[in-house]
């Protein structure tokens, strides 16, 4: 318990007022958002599993849900989604899974790709930083576009993409894959 409440304090200490996580087995009443909570830090689950969130995959003829339960579970997504890039948006945040690794680059890729505010810069990911990391760029890329391809036309409206968002999402795929060649 110590040590946790010396990684919050260090949080609070530098301006962060809310945790993000991307956890798919994680709780927003499990020990980590309590404790977190407990700190007096704001807590958001955004759980991320691009191996069984069927929106993410490529081929959608092979999903385990009826075309309701897609429709839902990705309008839900969605909800989530604007949650995550107003957070994002705003800034004096900590992100981060189980490892910072696999999930935070996805969701950061989510976050550049498909926010309605660009943020400024293009993540730099994981596999820049760690040689052992293989670069998933490509493939985050293609679950990020299926993402985008899956959600309604409502759920477009609600983050204001417009016309042009299908170019504007090509020129920032552009800049993210420059900033993460090694």
């Amino acid at each position: 318990m110590f040590f946790y409440n010396d990684v919050f304090k260090a949080l609070k200490n530098s301006n962060i007022t809310t945790i993000i996580d991307f956890r798919s087995e994680a709780s927003i009443t499990g020990k980590y958002a309590k404790k977190t909570i407990f700190n007096d830090l704001n807590y958001f689950l955004f759980p991320i599993d691009y191996n069984a969130i069927q929106f993410f995959k490529f081929n959608k003829r092979n999903s385990k849900f009826t075309i309701e339960e897609q429709k839902g579970v990705t309008h839900n997504f969605a909800i989530l989604m604007k949650k995550f890039f107003d957070l994002m948006n705003k800034g004096h945040l900590y992100i981060g899974c189980l490892l910072g690794l696999h999930r935070t680059d996805f969701a950061v890729i989510i976050n550049y790709l498909l926010n309605p505010k660009e943020p400024k810069t293009p993540p730099i990911l994981s596999h820049m930083i760690y040689n052992s990391e293989k670069d998933v760029t490509d493939e985050k890329i293609g679950k990020t576009i299926n993402l985008f391809n899956n959600i309604s036309v409502d759920d477009k409206r609600m983050f204001g993409y417009g016309q042009k968002f299908k170019d504007i999402l090509k020129d920032r795929i552009s800049k993210l894959k420059r900033a993460n060649l090694k």
